[in-house]
């Protein structure tokens, strides 16, 4: 008869301090629109005071404004970001320390990619309105150039007598190419190891200021993480992590649970 061993092993009990995280977009993109605003108002702030500054009499007044303007465009940010991560956390409602911290970086996310499309969004803006001027620029030399067609019509002597000088000016043209061609030749070397040089500084320069994007942005991820785990406040946390949260009333103290 077969015999059938039990073995009576020890219960887990698991203690569950409060909610999944859940991520709250309503108050990422809260945050997100309160660190563009802020950026906004602080942005205007400093280019009205810098601008002020500037006295028509004292031309180095404007190093001075100058550089205030660019230090103050550094700075606002990280303002408007840290800001932006307390609204983020404080709107994300039952959060612990760590959530709020997820929020600001979400927050820092979309903010930093809002800033770029308005950014990309402004220079669009600009080259258009760039194009559009070269555009009637070769529109009136392009009439320019059928009021002169017309004009050689209506008198071919003076047309053979263009015509002759634009020959001529071809061949001076011809020549002066020629002559440029051997010289570019004989120096071919010499050209080659300058736009050498000239891509080798055009990428020092470039890896500098990609170091300084990747600065900026580092500082503003961390001002934005440190904005949201300050805006998590004690209620929040307790209602996250299931505490007691003291409540001290007029007669005997009582502790009541959320």
């Amino acid at each position: 008869m077969a015999t059938v061993e039990t073995s009576a092993r020890p219960g887990r009990e698991y203690v569950v301090g409060g909610p999944p995280l859940r991520l709250s977009w309503g108050a990422i993109f809260g945050g997100t629109v309160a660190a563009l605003g802020v950026w906004l108002l602080l942005l205007t702030l400093g280019l009205a005071l810098g601008l002020s500054s500037v006295e028509p009499s004292a031309p180095g007044s404007v190093r001075g404004a100058g550089l205030f303007t660019g230090i103050w465009s550094l700075v606002s940010p990280l303002i408007a970001l840290f800001v932006g991560g307390m609204v983020a956390a404080r709107g994300a409602g039952v959060v612990t320390k760590l959530g709020g911290a997820l929020h600001g970086l979400v927050m820092w996310g979309l903010t930093a990619v809002a800033g770029v499309y308005l950014l990309v969004s402004l220079l669009g803006a600009v080259v258009g309105g760039i194009a559009s001027a070269g555009k009637a620029a070769l529109g009136a030399a392009g009439q320019a150039a059928a009021g002169a067609a017309q004009g050689a019509a209506a008198n071919p002597e003076e047309a053979q007598q263009a015509a002759g000088n634009i020959s001529q000016q071809a061949d001076q043209i011809r020549q002066q190419a020629q002559a440029k061609a051997e010289e570019l030749q004989s120096k071919g070397e010499e050209t080659k190891q300058q736009v050498q040089q000239g891509a080798l500084k055009a990428a020092d320069t470039s890896g500098k200021v990609f170091w300084g994007l990747f600065g900026a942005l580092l500082l503003g991820l961390i001002s934005a993480v440190l904005g949201a785990t300050v805006g998590v406040s004690r209620r929040q946390r307790a209602w996250a992590e299931g505490e007691a949260v003291p409540r001290r009333t007029t007669g005997t103290e009582r502790v009541v649970y959320p």
